[in-house]
């Protein structure tokens, strides 16, 4: 685990109100159609490793 992971409290629900408001769609199939588009074009890019010189800029900020 990195040091900005260690340094930032965890998120939950309520530090985020106006999410509850949101609503998913009223098709589950349109819903797991829309998931699943959405990893194909996301998640190859989300698994890239981050660049070490990106991490390191990014933990002098928070020293």
């Amino acid at each position: 685990m990195d040091n900005l992971e260690q340094n930032q409290p965890r998120q939950t629900e309520e530090d985020f109100p106006g999410l509850r408001a949101i609503e998913s769609p009223a098709d589950p199939a349109f819903d797991q159609w829309l998931t699943h588009h959405l990893r194909q074009l996301y998640d190859p890019v989300v698994q890239e490793p981050i660049p070490r010189d990106l991490i390191k800029l990014l933990e002098a900020r928070l020293k």
